[in-house]
């Protein structure tokens, strides 16, 4: 926040005033009668310094979704995957594989193989990033767990190794 000028600032004093200080939610109506901030319509208890730059977030924080959906099902990390893989996107892919792999570690050549089959050369290690790249993500997200110790090895579940 320190970073940001004023002219900068998205939704900086989104306040929710419950409990805090009674004297909290009074300065913030006195502040926005006086024109310091403004108050986020359709929102209680909220203010903002810029109200164009709140519908401007609103509008940045939909379209990112829009753009990844459309993304996941136009992604060439598809293209190649087995019968079994096809009307899922990437990450439900892997893990149904990982969940199958139950007991058992999983490295992203591995998977790479559980996904598209026989792969050599470049394509191989495309899949490779690709499947390194998600079993990472979905470490750090608790769907499965790092092997202690171990680079690049994933498993379901550390108590089943």
């Amino acid at each position: 926040m320190s970073d940001l000028s004023l002219n900068q600032v998205l939704v900086i004093l989104a306040v929710r005033c419950f409990a805090v200080r009674a004297g909290m939610y009074d300065t913030l109506k006195k502040g926005a009668a006086k024109g310091f901030w403004e108050t986020v319509p359709d929102e209680t208890n909220y203010y903002t310094i810029n109200l164009k730059s709140v519908a401007t977030q609103k509008k940045l924080e939909s379209e990112p979704e829009q753009k990844s959906q459309k993304r996941e099902t136009t992604t060439k990390s598809l293209e190649g995957i087995l019968p079994q893989y096809q009307h899922l996107n990437f990450t439900e892919a892997v893990a149904i594989v990982v969940q199958s792999k139950a007991g058992e570690t999983l490295t992203p050549e591995q998977l790479a193989r559980e996904l598209y089959g026989n792969l050599e050369g470049k394509a191989l290690t495309i899949a490779k990033a690709q499947a390194g790249k998600t079993l990472w993500r979905g470490a750090k997200l608790g769907w499965w767990e790092r092997v202690p110790g171990q680079l690049a090895q994933y498993t379901l579940d550390l108590n089943q190794l």
